[in-house]
């Protein structure tokens, strides 16, 4: 249920909009940052919840009561601690290998997070779609070997971001945020899946469609990443780590490019 704050918010925001000639952030941006600050004034907890009263109408005493009870919910907020995201301290910002290796920490089931393959399989699920019979069941998941930079057949000039093995699946993940692939990069790490003779194959992970997709490569995007992310935080009975999951999924989701 929407507390009574969020609802005179809502309302107060709906209302200043249609005031004629008055100022308001266009449609996009108003629809993509409202939606982040309810879900912040809901995980408040100080906000406590009411039944709200008959709607009052658009009043400079009511847009200075609204804005009075925003700044109050932000202190609140920054008093808490509900701005920190552990990533962004950690310094992985757009870099690709830093994101690529906390990456590969949720996706390794055998990892300390305990999630097992509360995040690998859904993932894998979402990113190889209807390609998603090569993989094995979740019992042989579970016994994944996730590794970084992983150099396919002792290549001494390839190094594919991340690998899954198992007894018969190998999945390659390329992961990229600002850059572009590389002169045939793709083609080399998906001619280097499928020589091993395994089930799997290849995901690209980048905001931007590839120039050239080999056949069996499939395309991911961080927003994907970010989805599975938060599904797996509904698994997990840690506080903690469901807290490093949203603030991973709140950090890859603004990685975005041409879709």
């Amino acid at each position: 249920m929407r507390s009574g704050f969020e609802q005179r918010l809502r309302s107060y925001l709906s209302q200043l909009k249609a005031v004629k000639g008055s100022p308001a952030a266009p449609e996009g941006e108003l629809g993509e940052r409202l939606p982040k600050l309810l879900s912040l004034f809901r995980r408040l907890g100080s906000v406590q919840d009411r039944t709200p009263g008959p709607a009052r109408p658009l009043s400079p005493g009511n847009f200075r009561t609204t804005m009075l009870g925003i700044g109050e919910a932000l202190t609140i907020a920054r008093e808490k601690g509900a701005f920190l995201n552990v990533w962004d301290v950690a310094g992985l910002g757009r870099n690709e290998v830093r994101n690529a290796a906390v990456l590969a920490w949720f996706l390794d089931p055998k990892e300390t997070h305990g999630l097992g393959t509360g995040f690998l399989e859904p993932f894998l699920q979402r990113a190889l779609g209807s390609a998603r019979d090569r993989l094995p069941p979740e019992r042989e998941l579970v016994r994944a070997s996730v590794r970084k930079e992983f150099r396919p057949q002792g290549s001494e000039t390839d190094r594919v971001d991340i690998a899954i093995e198992g007894i018969d699946y190998l999945v390659f993940i390329e992961t990229k945020i600002d850059a572009r692939e590389g002169h045939f990069q793709l083609e080399r790490y998906a001619a280097a899946a499928r020589s091993i003779g395994k089930r799997g194959g290849l995901l690209y992970l980048s905001p931007k469609m590839p120039r050239d997709l080999p056949a069996q490569a499939h395309r991911t995007s961080w927003a994907d990443v970010a989805y599975c992310l938060r599904r797996a935080a509904t698994r997990t009975y840690s506080p903690l780590v469901r807290t490093l999951i949203l603030q991973f999924a709140d950090h890859v989701s603004a990685f975005k490019g041409e879709q």
